[in-house]
């Protein structure tokens, strides 16, 4: 490795070497008796050009070293000898700046690359040192942060949100806010109401009902507090800056009359759903500690002998676990609990499968070419159902697709295109070959299992999960089924089947959140009176003759 005082001589003598290939070509045009020089003076300004490149390359070296950047130095030379020989290149004369590059590049011994690559780790480590210090974040968090910010500062303006509002999300975030007499509280002080009805029908909050009474972010809310959080310049002080920002979003467009301009504006718009599912919040290195401990103390913990509680949600019961239970009567309804011989619990973990299972139906629209089951299918319904699904998996679990040809497919195993549907009934040999199916995922003993499918697909996975969540069965018809889907794509929850009813039923009205909303009175209705002193109404021209009666 040559030194910096060598790598600075030799950036001189290129830049030097660069200048006489320069003057070389400007005497070649001085010289020129032909009439047309154009040639001449095309190699010319080449070669100044690439002499005024080497000069300034080792200007640049020289002040480098001067200022004790050794790192530097030789990268300067290097790009002066490369001008160099681009300079005598273009004026034709001999390229002996090229043996400048040889003395530059001369390779180093085994001892001087391994001491520059224990320099290299050394300077790395002190540079990811102070940057986590700063940040509190590793190297793939802090690009996270970047691509967050980067997000906020392009979403955050969109969303129209006043800072009212985020502070609604953040009471609802921190648990505080309830619905209690057509109203939202937080504590003892009301929230407005309009505030928190604009952000749950955008489907930034959920509002509880019946005996729930909380009022929570969804995914969608969360995340679109936290860029809000990244953004705050983007926030606008007040609801009126608010809807005004709104309204110049709006804007003239085509077709739209004013008061459809100003429902647009009142109307809060919801993000992207591709963002909320594929977005990936950064963690600090203290989060990924307290993430660390619990994992640990989770796997230290060990039952004791006797037994221990069984989960909330117990697994289905089948023969095997039917006939381990003692039989003093140890079986539990839904929601208590039980105790079990550690054999027994450890026999029902086993059989658990593979936790939250998820089925969608196929669809009759799908590409043209063999693809991944993810991607195949283009039916409204099934995309409709997959958004839904990828809601209710966002924190785990697995996504099956139950197809007409009586298969199920993982949403990565490749599909050849077919014409199949579900048939009303299915045979013996179908349900063997959809419980086969089910066996050869590792599913058949699944535990949480949710369908999102129409009847007919319903009625098969029956065969195989009868304990299984039907959450569109009993609806009336597809705008029903549509409806429940884009509440769970919301929401990233299933709704409780009284809460679905009452909303299907509201559906037409428009949702009220359980929370009173203020709609000035229609004036009523007057009944037109015909004025009786005028005698009969006469025939309007060129309609039909009245017939008079006798």
């Amino acid at each position: 490795m040559p030194t910096t005082l060598t790598c600075l001589q030799l950036a001189e003598r290129a830049a030097a070497l660069a200048v006489q290939a320069a003057d070389a070509a400007m005497h070649a045009v001085a010289c020129s008796r032909a009439r047309d020089t154009s040639r001449l003076d095309a190699v010319m300004f080449a070669a100044h050009e690439a002499a005024n490149d080497a000069e300034r390359y080792a200007r640049m070296a020289a002040e480098d070293a001067a200022a004790g950047q050794a790192r530097t130095v030789r990268a300067f030379a290097a790009r002066a000898v490369t001008c160099a020989v681009d300079a005598q290149r273009a004026a034709g004369v001999e390229e002996s700046a090229a043996e400048l590059s040889a003395l530059l590049e001369r390779q180093r011994t085994a001892a001087e690359q391994e001491e520059a690559e224990r320099e290299r780790r050394e300077w790395d480590a002190r540079i990811e040192a102070e940057l986590r210090a700063e940040t509190g974040m590793d190297a793939e968090n802090r690009v996270r942060l970047e691509l967050a910010t980067l997000t906020a500062a392009e979403k955050v303006p969109a969303l129209g949100w006043s800072v009212g509002m985020v502070r609604a999300m953040e009471v609802a975030e921190a648990g505080r806010l309830v619905r209690r007499d057509g109203f939202a509280w937080d504590g003892r002080r009301k929230v407005a109401r309009h505030r928190v009805l604009a952000l749950a029908n955008a489907g930034f909050l959920a509002i509880g009902r019946g005996a729930d009474r909380r009022i929570t972010p969804t995914p969608m809310g969360s995340l679109a507090l936290y860029l809000a959080r990244l953004a705050p310049e983007h926030v606008h002080p007040d609801d009126k800056s608010a809807y005004e920002a709104r309204m110049a979003a709006v804007g003239r467009r085509r077709g739209m009359s004013k008061e459809d301009r100003k429902r647009a504006a009142h109307r809060l718009p919801p993000l992207d759903p591709h963002l909320v599912r594929r977005f990936v919040r950064p963690v600090t290195l203290a989060e990924q500690e307290a993430l660390a401990a619990r994992e640990a103390e989770a796997a230290e913990h060990v039952w004791e002998d006797e037994g221990g509680a069984v989960p909330d949600v117990l697994p289905r019961a089948n023969e095997h676990t039917a006939a381990a239970l003692p039989a003093s009567g140890a079986q539990s309804s839904y929601g208590q609990l039980a105790l079990l011989p550690l054999e027994t619990v450890q026999g029902q973990a086993s059989a658990a499968g593979p936790g939250l299972l998820v089925v969608v139906p196929c669809s009759r629209g799908k590409l043209s070419h063999p693809a991944p089951a993810g991607r195949l299918y283009t039916g409204p319904l099934h995309t409709m159902a997959r958004a839904a699904a990828d809601a209710l998996t966002a924190r785990g679990g697995r996504i099956l697709v139950l197809s007409g040809r009586r298969r199920l497919f993982g949403l990565d195993e490749v599909v050849e295109p077919y014409d199949a549907v579900m048939p009303a009934r299915l045979t013996d040999h179908d349900i063997a070959q959809l419980r086969a199916e089910a066996a050869r995922h590792g599913v058949a003993d699944a535990d949480q299992v949710v369908l999102l499918t129409p009847s007919r697909y319903t009625r098969a996975a029956r065969h195989i999960w009868p304990h299984a969540v039907a959450t569109l069965e009993g609806s009336s018809g597809i705008g029903v089924m549509r409806g429940r889907l884009a509440a769970i794509s919301r929401t990233g929850r299933l709704p409780h089947p009284l809460i679905a009813a009452a909303e299907d039923s509201e559906r037409a009205s428009g949702p009220d959140h359980g929370l009173a909303q203020v709609r000035p009175a229609a004036p009523p209705r007057r009944r037109r009176q015909r004025n009786r002193s005028r005698g009969p109404r006469q025939r309007r021209p060129g309609g039909p003759p009245r017939i008079a009666s006798r």
